[in-house]
């Protein structure tokens, strides 16, 4: 089977959407499909790369917002050699939509969270800039793709929610790499220490996190990798004064370390925060379940779903029960229940199948 992937952004940039296409695109070339992924070219990268039997190709765009219009040309060609053409949200859609469309192809889209009526909450961005990406988000799913993968039944469930039909939708779950992410020995802590690591985003809670630690009681501590990318630089700024008001010792704020470097850091806390107000799927929880961490994690969207193990769960914008929470992970009280995984493998499965099945549909 052809594949070709139309993503605004592709290894080496490193995020959970990004690892989770590698995985994907890398796991079906390794199965023997021929796989082409049409991307952005970032700074100190090839315009033509094979890495790992996917063949990257790299178009020159000042921002994500241009590769949308820039990726057009290169998708149509792409597109006229492939079975199928996946994308996924945002600004890889349309021209991945507008190929397969002009030459009769199926496209799939992954959907990893539906931010539609959401944007309003979001304080920090002004607000033209709010009402524009919440019509941006309606205008995506106005587009007719031939099949919508969700990466959790949460976001399957918003997605009906915004009117697409559910005979269009399934769910395939994000893998982790259970290899990479295994439970390693570590020294024990003096202090009581819980991490946190994303990147500064507005749907990430990170402010409610910073200001838990003002309110808890006894010795504990948060060690908090924060990405310094550019497009969040305003964001870092003001988590970082943040920081610097609370309580000297209590915070650690350092940058983000590579996906190499990461189960290392993971292994050496107690427990791991995910105080998201919104997660498609939740790497870092999954991550940190995989490892064997207790984890600390707002009750909403998928995070209910991808939590298991030793976990707490706190309603979202609670900085008061995260403290709570703090104080009673560093008492051992958790809730339990058996350990959920989700495979690479699987991932690849699942959208073998759905792949297949639009070409058995295709071809009657």
């Amino acid at each position: 089977m052809n594949i070709l992937f139309v993503l605004e952004y592709y290894w080496p940039h490193t995020g959970g959407v990004e690892v989770m296409f590698q995985n994907l695109a890398e796991g079906l070339a390794k199965e023997g499909h021929h796989v082409q992924v049409l991307t952005q070219r970032l700074p100190d990268t090839k315009a033509k790369e094979n890495r790992n039997g996917v063949h990257i190709h790299r178009i020159w765009s000042p921002s994500r917002y241009f590769f949308t219009f820039l990726a057009v040309p290169a998708a149509i060609d792409k597109a006229s050699r492939a079975d199928v053409v996946h994308t996924t949200t945002f600004n890889g859609a349309p021209p991945a939509w507008l190929a397969a469309k002009l030459l009769g192809k199926k496209v799939v889209l992954t959907v990893h969270e539906v931010w539609i009526n959401f944007w309003s909450q979001l304080g920090d961005m002004n607000l033209l800039s709010r009402i524009m990406h919440d019509m941006l988000e309606r205008f995506l799913y106005m587009l007719p793709f031939d099949k919508y993968v969700c990466v959790s039944k949460s976001t399957a469930r918003q997605l009906s929610r915004v009117g697409i039909k559910k005979k269009r939708i399934s769910v395939v779950y994000n893998g982790v790499d259970y290899k990479h992410f295994a439970p390693r020995k570590s020294k024990k802590n003096k202090v009581f220490t819980v991490l946190s690591y994303s990147r500064p985003g507005v749907s990430k809670g990170i402010e409610y996190l910073v200001d838990a630690m003002g309110k808890v009681k006894g010795e504990i501590q948060l060690v908090l990798l924060l990405s310094q990318d550019k497009a969040y630089k305003a964001r870092y700024r003001k988590i970082r004064a943040q920081v610097a008001a609370q309580p000297p010792g209590k915070i650690q704020l350092r940058k983000s370390v590579s996906w190499h470097e990461l189960p290392k850091v993971i292994s050496e806390a107690d427990a791991v925060c995910v105080p998201s107000l919104s997660e498609g799927f939740g790497y870092s929880a999954a991550q940190a379940v995989a490892m064997g961490k207790p984890v600390i994690a707002s009750n909403t969207t998928s995070l209910p779903e991808v939590v298991s193990g030793k976990y707490l769960l706190v309603p979202p914008r609670d900085s008061t029960a995260l403290a709570r929470a703090f104080e009673q992970a560093k008492k051992g009280k958790y809730e339990k229940k058996k350990v959920r995984k989700f495979t690479v493998a699987d991932n690849v499965k699942g959208y073998v199948s759905v792949y297949k099945d639009l070409k058995i549909r295709k071809k009657k």
